[in-house]
């Protein structure tokens, strides 16, 4: 059995692979797991809940930026330390079967990388994802904050072009934002989570599809935690669909990272 980890700033991600099947996938908050100790605590819940022992664990293999912090073995295994950019180029080309795309992958930040056949290339990153979510709704969970958002609405967050003009402008229509949070003076506590959700998820497409035209991709693979909600896949694909591009959505997103450490 091979075990994948990706250990990122909010969120511990693992899948264990036995004869090319993948048997196991878990979520774990990483506040605590920044040590081979730890690790091994998640290990053998999981084990045990799968009746697997634990010399059926041939590989141990880490990823993510707090993969750095672990230095010891973890059951005497010596664990293979994967880059992360690599493991998300592997992950994302395997779960679509796209051979030339960009790479966005969204945890607590975002990068963006550009992808095709055997090569990769980290374009760059934002600080905006999960995290700024959270950290702007005082740190209230992503569930919570997620949960109204779908009861809010952007129109009483966004200044939009119909407020400002009586025509379109250019191909811009009406309805499109021309200032995040430009008039928060009627927003409700929902209305405010919806405007955030509206303003990280638009800027994270429309960084996504400026790459793809610098690159000149067509397809844009979305990965990460974060991306995997109805709400975010929402945004993005009208963002997305202004550009001419295409979106990809995995299954199971916020686990492609660690599957691409053990394909």
């Amino acid at each position: 059995m091979i075990i994948g980890i990706d250990i990122g700033a909010t969120l511990l991600k693992l899948v264990a692979k036995k004869e090319d099947e993948e048997i196991i996938q878990i979520k774990k908050n990483v506040v605590d797991i920044v040590s081979s100790k730890e690790i091994e605590k998640c290990i053998k819940i999981i084990l045990e809940e799968n009746s697997i022992q634990l010399q059926d664990i041939k590989e141990i293999r880490l990823t993510g930026a707090k993969s750095s912090f672990i230095e010891e073995k973890i059951f005497d295994i010596k664990p293979v330390l994967i880059g992360e950019f690599e493991a998300a180029k592997i992950g994302a080309q395997k779960a679509t079967g796209l051979k030339k795309a960009i790479v966005v992958n969204c945890g607590t930040g975002t990068t963006f990388i550009f992808v095709k056949d055997n090569l990769f290339k980290h374009i760059g990153g934002s600080g905006l994802g999960g995290g700024t979510i959270i950290g702007l709704n005082n740190g209230e969970s992503f569930e919570k904050i997620y949960e109204k958002a779908l009861l809010g609405s952007t129109d009483n967050v966004d200044l939009l072009i119909k407020d400002i003009s009586k025509n379109n402008i250019g191909n811009l229509t009406g309805d499109l934002v021309c200032s995040n949070f430009g008039k928060i003076n009627k927003a409700n506590s929902n209305d405010k989570a919806a405007g955030i959700f509206n303003m990280v998820y638009q800027s994270i497409a429309v960084m996504a599809s400026l790459a793809s035209i610098t690159e000149d991709v067509k397809d844009i693979i979305f990965i990460g935690n974060a991306i995997d909600n109805d709400l975010a896949k929402s945004i993005i694909n009208k963002v997305i669909n202004m550009y001419n591009k295409i979106a990809h959505f995995p299954s199971d997103s916020g686990f492609v990272v660690a599957r691409g450490c053990i394909s």
